[in-house]
C-alpha cells in the first residue's frame, strides 16, 4: 500500500491499542493518498518532460546538440 516500515509499525500499533480508533488509521491513510497523488504529479510532468525532449532530438545530430543533454547539463547548473 506504499506505507514506509516506519508507518507500518505505527498502524499495526494502533491495532492492539484499546483505545485506538478507525479514524487515525484511516486519518494516515488519506495523508498517504495525497503523497501518491503528488508523486504521481511529479511524475506525470516527468513524463512530459522527456517526452517534449525525445520529439526534440533528432536523430545523428551531434551530442554537443543534444536537447537531453543540454537539458541534463542545465539542471546540472542550478
Amino acid at each position: 500500500l506504499g506505507f514506509s516500515l516506519k508507518e507500518i509499525r505505527e498502524l499495526l500499533s494502533m491495532r492492539v491499542d484499546p483505545i485506538g480508533s478507525c479514524e487515525e488509521v484511516r486519518a494516515m491513510a488519506e495523508i498517504k493518498i495525497a503523497d501518491v497523488e503528488e508523486r504521481i504529479r511529479v511524475l506525470q510532468n516527468i513524463r512530459l518532460s522527456l517526452d517534449r525532449l525525445v520529439t526534440a532530438c533528432e536523430e545523428r545530430q551531434p551530442t554537443n546538440e543534444c536537447p537531453i543533454l543540454e537539458c541534463i547539463e542545465k539542471e546540472k547548473m542550478k
